[in-house]
């Protein structure tokens, strides 16, 4: 087991992570930890048997959760007396909601929830924050500040976070696969990786543009291109998508 703390360097550390889980084993904490990092964040791993009391984390002034919601249920009761009265308490979690969050925090009501999205990592990200009412102006206008570096993040009502966990922090793993089965393909046909790269992100931003901003409906944009390789399959694999999603998304806000 590995207990972890997250450090905001420099200034002195700010920002802390604290929670003990299984090695990086969960891929959301992992996604998390890179998300931290994309905003200047050290992440230190402590030994629990060198520091089997280690708490650093949970006193600091700006105190991020990135545990995965089973693991974040775990420790919370834990971490409760030991956050400072003026601490901001951002959880990167889906599911825990910031009113089941203060419960679980003994009633502290400093505390926002971010949905981090990937692409962050290229300064890309879309990253929707809900704020609970407990947290002042101030307190509110830091966060955004950390998070303006990592693309946009809209502030949202905490009741919309999970739809936008379906559609934006879990969307490009929609694609990504698909990108690099292109490129896969590419290089069979000859091409040398940048030449393919090349064509496949002038077709994707070309894609994007014209389904957002050709002033066309979806039908027609649909309709653009007349010979479709997949429409056999395209019933499946919206039928994926339909399958899948819903029940997902369901998950989410009934845990």
């Amino acid at each position: 087991m590995t207990n972890v703390t997250v450090f905001l360097h420099p200034p002195p550390p700010v920002i802390g992570v604290c929670g003990v889980v299984s090695d990086r084993a969960f891929e959301a904490f992992e996604q998390n930890l890179d998300w931290l990092e994309a905003i200047g964040v050290l992440v230190e791993r402590i030994d629990p048997q060198e520091q089997p009391e280690e708490a650093e984390a949970a006193s600091r002034e700006r105190v991020f959760l990135a545990l995965h919601p089973p693991a974040l249920k775990a420790v919370l009761h834990e971490l409760a007396p030991r956050v400072r009265k003026d601490a901001v308490v951002v959880s990167l979690a889906p599911v825990l909601i910031l009113a089941r969050l203060s419960e679980m925090l003994g009633g502290f009501t400093r505390l926002a929830r971010v949905l981090p999205n990937a692409p962050s990592i290229a300064r890309a990200g879309f990253n929707p924050v809900a704020f609970a009412d407990g947290l002042p102006g101030d307190a509110r206008a830091e966060i955004e500040a950390l998070l303006d570096s990592l693309g946009v993040h809209p502030v949202v009502p905490e009741d919309a976070l999970e739809a936008y966990a379906i559609l934006a922090a879990m969307g490009p793993t929609y694609f990504w696969f698909q990108w690099q089965t292109l490129r896969d393909l590419a290089a069979s046909f000859g091409l040398a990786p940048a030449e393919a790269d090349r064509a496949l992100r002038a077709m994707l931003d070309g894609a994007v543009r014209t389904f957002f901003d050709a002033d066309l409906s979806a039908e027609q944009v649909l309709d653009l291109v007349p010979v479709k390789p997949l429409a056999e399959a395209e019933p499946q694999i919206r039928q994926v998508y339909l399958d899948v999603l819903p029940r997902l998304y369901a998950k989410l806000k009934g845990a």
